[in-house]
């Protein structure tokens, strides 16, 4: 293979129809091309935290969690059990997730979390962000470099350990993650 025909096989990998200087699109391509940025910023702004918060009580329904909490205004809860509920924001929960859940042996107990999450057993790596005796925030970073920011909050209601963690669609950013336990800060009993 010559040369001249590497780089020809390599501009078309590239999406060039040849060796010579571009030519601009025609008009269609260009409108098709702004739809699709308007479609993703529909899409995008569908998926956007509005800054207004609402008061959530979690003892309604199913639920016996006897608080509330402050979450974006349109988040809607889920009862996995009497005392788990998740609360979501977005299209599928993806922009905004917390878990509160009752205490236990198993989800208090923050430095058996932080020995589990450094071990590294689903070839993730796994970092300790931060760790109080009420929070642990760590990373899980897979091979392909994506990042997921995970947390668990311990809050004490009317003498009581609950538990307020990241959401379960993971795929948290900072961002999230941090409002996310903004969010679990207000975490509180029901009046």
């Amino acid at each position: 293979m010559t040369p001249r025909m590497l780089i020809g096989s390599l501009l078309l990998v590239l999406g060039c129809d040849s060796l010579q200087p571009s030519e601009s699109k025609p008009a269609a391509n260009d409108a098709s091309a702004s739809k699709a940025t308007k479609d993703n910023a529909k899409k995008d702004e569908g998926d956007a935290l509005p800054t207004e918060t609402e008061t959530l009580a979690l003892d309604e329904g199913e639920s016996k969690i006897p608080a509330v909490i402050d979450v974006p205004k349109g988040s809607s809860t889920f009862n996995d059990t009497p005392t788990t509920i998740r609360v979501d924001h977005g299209k599928a929960g993806k922009a905004f997730g917390v878990q509160i859940a009752e205490g236990n042996e198993f989800n208090t107990n923050l430095d058996e979390i932080e020995k589990g999450m450094l071990e590294n057993k689903y070839g993730m790596t796994n970092k300790t962000i931060e760790k109080t005796d009420k929070l642990y925030r760590w990373s899980m970073t897979s091979e392909r470099g994506d990042t997921n920011n995970k947390f668990q909050m311990l809050i004490e209601i009317d003498g009581k350990t609950w538990v307020c963690k990241d959401g379960n669609y993971g795929g948290w950013s900072e961002e999230q993650s941090k409002r996310q336990i903004e969010a679990c800060k207000t975490l509180r009993a029901k009046s």
